[in-house]
């Protein structure tokens, strides 16, 4: 199976040397960025856009710039997807929003906030958690949420921010389109930590085929320190034989090995 995936993915996707289209000998590596918390108005975050490699941002719905970043991500080649807002032990200054998602809300209101933020991001392939740690353990809030984000064709990428997520086995029992994150770029400050976060990535990816990493723009990113490291990195990675995709593309091609 993994031979074949590896065929399928190379048919695909070539993988090139400063956009060439000379293919390496070597199996196809793939990894995707997703960039969380756009729709702030941070100052790193048309620097994050111009980045000449695709990325996927996540954009949280209901703020003032959601839907002008979220045209600016798709008009410069970018994947977009909905950062959901989800109920966590961290700040409640971090999460809640008038569209967060909590599991003391009825169904009807759960749904209601979800279709808002499908409605206005409706560029977006895919959604994912913003923080959630108490929100992505509670099985029947993310039932709901797992059901909606297929109803409306969305990929669901879990974030992982609590080892109790039910989000996996939840999209596994209603055969949603899933994926789940393999590594923070900037859980920790410095560009040298994002360099060692690729490496790891990089390991991930040469086992599995790909990597999914997550950053993050303004505070969480270290306010420009995540997108100078993931500058910092692109030729080496390139280098190594990585190409950089969306995640739907990335989706697409794992979906097509499976």
């Amino acid at each position: 199976m993994k031979t074949l995936f590896f065929i399928i993915l190379f048919l695909t996707f070539p993988l090139s040397l400063n956009g060439s289209s000379k293919a390496f000998a070597q199996e196809p590596i793939y990894i995707a960025i997703v960039i969380d918390d756009f729709g702030n108005p941070y100052d790193d975050v048309e620097e994050m856009i111009a980045l000449d490699i695709p990325i996927t941002g996540a954009v949280i719905p209901g703020l003032p710039n959601s839907v002008q970043q979220m045209y600016s991500l798709k008009e410069n080649g970018h994947g977009v997807m909905i950062h959901m807002p989800i109920e966590s032990r961290g700040s409640r200054k971090g999460w809640d929003t008038d569209l967060a998602l909590k599991a003391c809300l009825s169904k009807e209101e759960i749904i209601s906030r979800l279709e808002t933020a499908i409605a206005e991001l409706s560029l977006a392939t895919a959604i994912n958690n913003h923080m959630g740690s108490i929100g992505t353990a509670n099985r029947d809030l993310m039932e709901i949420f797992v059901a909606k984000a297929k109803e409306h064709d969305l990929i669901v990428l879990d974030s992982i921010t609590t080892s109790k997520t039910k989000i996996g086995e939840v999209a596994e029992e209603q055969n949603a389109d899933f994926l789940k994150r393999d590594v923070f770029l900037d859980d920790k400050h410095g560009t040298g930590h994002v360099h060692k976060s690729f490496l790891e990535a990089l390991e991930i990816a040469k086992k599995n085929g790909f990597a999914i990493v997550i950053g993050h723009v303004g505070p969480a990113g270290h306010c420009g320190t995540t997108v100078q490291g993931i500058k910092n990195m692109i030729t080496q990675l390139k280098g190594e034989g990585v190409t950089f995709v969306t995640i739907d593309e990335l989706y697409k091609l794992k979906k097509y090995a499976d």
